[in-house]
């Protein structure tokens, strides 16, 4: 938490870490970043470190130069992989949450499947584009 010069509670200590700036703090729990001021209350809901987008990989038989070659296609799978405090979760170009960012990575393996690895790269779960882990 922060308290001011007085010991008063400015932001109630329920995070995990806190990073204080100037106009606000930033504060995280696992998975989890949020903008506050320094009266508590939530100006950014939903702070990411990183967004990337995910592409899977496609080979292809293309004629080069009169020679068939194998060329590597990279294809957009319309999702992206956001990053908090060094947890991964799945969103999709609309900007919707379709998982909490609760893992190591996510992988395209196609345009409706990931590949998700679990904190401490106990396992992988494969999820849908719709952040459905599949059974």
């Amino acid at each position: 938490g922060v308290i001011d010069t007085l010991g008063n509670w400015l932001i109630q200590p329920i995070y995990k870490n806190i990073n204080l700036q100037k106009e606000y703090a930033v504060v995280f729990n696992p998975g989890a970043a949020m903008q506050v001021d320094y009266q508590g209350r939530i100006i950014n809901s939903f702070v990411v470190d990183q967004i990337e987008e995910l592409f899977f990989t496609r080979m292809t038989v293309q004629i080069i130069e009169g020679m068939p070659q194998n060329v590597e296609q990279y294809i957009s799978t319309g999702c992206f992989a956001y990053t908090i405090g060094g947890r991964v979760g799945l969103m999709n170009a609309q900007c919707k949450r379709l998982t909490e960012a609760l893992y190591e990575q996510i992988e395209a393996k196609s345009a409706t499947m990931f590949v998700a690895t679990l904190i401490g790269y106990e396992g992988q779960v494969i999820i849908d584009n719709n952040g459905n882990v599949v059974r």
